[in-house]
């Protein structure tokens, strides 16, 4: 029998209240204030101390994310607070790069960056948990392990997520910022909020900065198109995090090990506009679904606000995570793969100019896990008392399958995507641009 799916959306929360209309997000109080310092500093702090190491071109950065994890009083700076991964990047791979391999990373934005380092995080984690559900940061359950309550996650950007968070932010007369960094109350105020413009769901320029809205007569993206000349679409950095406020941090596959993990907070550096972000992160998928709910993380500014970088942005993205020996990785976004001069038998690609967090590294990760988890239940079946609480096996993750094979047994999971999809199309956002789905057959 086909084991079921753990994917079960968890109830809304939200930051300081929850009576905020879709295009109103309630300020900060000042320990809620005071805690996006706080991951600001963490963040920035880890990455000044990865960037001393490096030489001076492979260190400039635009755009800085990171995840902070916490455990403690909630919204509180004096929760212990752990910087999980630290990011940085601007820029998408270019169509002629395609690689059916799994091996180049198609989107080097930090913070898409810094939800696929949580993916290596969550597969070590729950591998500890597995082996001893003791020392890690999921607890397991017959249904599937969850987050321990006491844990939150926290995403810090240094400027508001490329798309609708922040396209109107900048030239709207509300977007001036007062001497602490952040914007007024009244100026958080969108004095537009019923132009067609707003929530439109817009796509990446292929080796560029800036973002477009959807097409709308978009056509399926194809491989031959695309290696022909075609632009290579790729959803915005807010299109993709409201995305996980509505599904989760944890992405297709692990839906089917762990219960859907939410953002607790997103913190912005630079370009915040409450009402904007709150519309394009958590206001466009306001109940897509009869159970399907959209989790609202606090959205919080800072006080002193990231500086803008007037310069071009770097064609490399860094990535770091906080395991023992993870050193940061360089990727050159236009490629998708390793910077030549960093790849050394050393390092985590073994040699290879694949990224860590390419689809078929983090893929591999997960075959591993889910044969981890097969020889636990054997285990136990022989030693029933010593008996752990572990979710079903997957019947994907087995040498052969493909990875579209092993995305398409989360059926929960997609019935839910397919659900916001339809709901952002049925309400005039657009269409979401799927990649080609030779981009998901190898193994």
């Amino acid at each position: 029998q086909s084991p079921q799916s753990s994917f079960s959306p968890s109830p809304i929360f939200t930051g300081s209240g929850d009576s905020a209309s879709p295009c109103q997000a309630p300020a900060a109080t000042p320990t809620e204030q005071s805690f996006a310092d706080s991951v600001q500093r963490l963040v920035r702090d880890q990455f000044e101390q990865l960037a001393s190491g490096l030489p001076e071109r492979l260190a400039r950065r635009k755009v800085l994310a990171g995840i902070v994890m916490s455990r403690g009083p909630d919204l509180d700076p004096s929760a212990d607070l752990t910087v999980v991964c630290v990011t940085t990047g601007t820029k998408c791979l270019s169509g002629q790069h395609l690689d059916a391999s799994g091996s180049c990373l198609l989107d080097c934005h930090a913070e898409i960056l810094s939800r696929r380092c949580l993916l290596r995080f969550f597969h070590h984690q729950l591998a500890t948990a597995i082996k001893s559900n003791s020392e890690s940061i999921f607890q397991l359950a017959t249904n599937g392990s969850n987050l321990r309550p006491e844990v939150s996650l926290h995403l810090y950007i240094s400027t508001s997520p490329c798309g609708d968070a922040r396209v109107f932010a900048p030239t709207d007369p509300g977007a001036a910022a007062d001497a602490s960094g952040d914007a007024t109350e009244a100026a958080n105020e969108d004095e537009h909020p019923t132009r067609a413009s707003r929530g439109l769901l817009r796509t990446k320029i292929e080796c560029g900065e800036g973002t477009i809205p959807v097409p709308a007569t978009l056509v399926a993206q194809t491989w031959d198109g695309i290696l022909g000349g075609e632009r290579l679409l790729t959803m915005s950095c807010s299109d993709k995090v409201a995305s996980w406020c509505l599904l989760g941090l944890q992405g297709c596959l692990l839906s089917r090990l762990v219960e859907p993990v939410y953002l607790r907070s997103i913190v912005i550096g630079s370009s915040f506009n409450r009402s904007h972000c709150r519309r394009a992160l958590i206001g466009r998928l306001q109940r897509p679904a009869p159970g399907l709910p959209v989790a609202e993380p606090a959205l919080l500014g800072v006080t002193e606000r990231d500086p803008r970088q007037a310069r071009a942005a770097p064609d490399c993205s860094l990535n770091w995570y906080c395991l023992d020996g993870v050193q940061p990785e360089l990727v050159n976004s236009s490629t998708g793969r390793l910077v030549p001069e960093t790849v050394t038998d050393a390092s985590d690609s073994g040699g290879s100019n694949a990224s860590r967090l390419s689809k078929r590294a983090l893929f591999a990760n997960y075959a591993r896990l889910v044969h981890l988890l097969r020889r636990q239940h054997q285990a136990q079946s022989r030693r029933p008392q010593q008996q752990l609480r572990l979710p079903p096996v997957p019947k994907t993750g087995s040498s052969g399958i493909t990875y579209r094979e092993a995305k398409e047994a989360c059926t929960e999971y997609r019935s839910a995507k397919s659900a916001m999809i339809g709901f952002l199309r049925q309400n005039g956002k657009g269409l979401w641009a799927a990649k080609p789905w030779e981009l998901q057959e190898f193994t």
